[in-house]
């Protein structure tokens, strides 16, 4: 316990700044109990990929390309199979939504892409909530329900200069940069933070104090990513270590 309690405390600087979380463990004992191959019919057999993920502090959901998830429970550590009526696409593993951000109550040309959005809960009233929403140049809007956007936060000039590193336990997949760098879907971590990605980086940034958390670009190619409150799951394609967990503390695995 006085462990935990040491690393508690040390996620922040001397001067107050949040530290970005790392890498602790390997999550093998999560993907040990999935198998590699599945069985299609009587005789063929075809190889299992990974292509969607949702988590929360009790379980890990991991979709895939035969339509069964797998239901991971964290407290009991073991696994369930639930079959699905189809292929699973997205981290809604229920429901696919079109989920497009175009321009929030402004008459401007829309500029189509993959960039994603989330909202902040009102304290007292549903009116009061607010929206981040994910703009072409690695921009963020803040907006209101109703559309009218309060503040854009400028993160391009800020990723491109030094900031700190979330840290992996080692590099096992080549790296996969582009030339056009641009922020994808978006979570929120911490209730504070917003954790954004795209097919070869992931970012942890701070709108409120204007400032990149920390970015790993060597990550490979990103499938999907789920937050809990305090742990970033990232689901990667063609790695050794298909899935990985980034927070603050290393994970309570109990008897494991």
């Amino acid at each position: 316990m006085a462990g935990i309690e040491e690393d508690k405390k040390s996620v922040s600087d001397s001067d107050g700044k949040m530290k970005p979380p790392k890498e602790h463990g390997s999550m093998g004992y999560v993907l040990s109990q999935i198998p590699k191959k599945a069985q299609k019919g009587l005789l063929v057999q075809c190889e299992l990929i990974m292509t969607c993920l949702d988590a929360n502090q009790e379980y890990i959901v991991i979709g895939t390309n035969i339509g069964i998830l797998f239901l991971y429970d964290r407290k009991r550590t073991v696994m369930e199979r639930l079959r699905t009526g189809g292929q699973c696409r997205s981290t809604e593993l229920l429901i696919e939504v079109d989920s497009d951000i175009v321009q929030l109550h402004h008459a401007h040309r829309c500029l189509p892409g993959p960039f994603g959005g989330v909202f902040i809960p009102g304290l007292c009233k549903t009116e009061d909530a607010e929206l981040y929403a994910v703009r072409p140049g690695m921009r963020i809007w803040q907006a209101c329900v109703d559309g009218t956007v309060k503040a854009t936060y400028l993160f391009k000039e800020l990723i491109n200069k030094p900031h700190p590193e979330i840290l992996l336990l080692y590099n096992d997949v080549s790296s996969s940069k582009t030339g056009d760098v641009q922020f994808g879907r978006l979570l929120l971590y911490m209730d504070k933070y917003l954790v954004t990605w795209n097919t070869s980086a992931l970012f942890i940034l701070s709108p409120s104090d204007n400032e990149v958390i920390g970015s790993q670009s060597n990550i490979g190619t990103i499938e999907d990513v789920a937050v809990t409150k305090d742990e970033i799951f990232v689901l990667r394609k063609n790695a050794d270590r298909a899935l990985i967990r980034i927070a603050e503390n290393p994970e309570n695995t109990g008897n494991l």
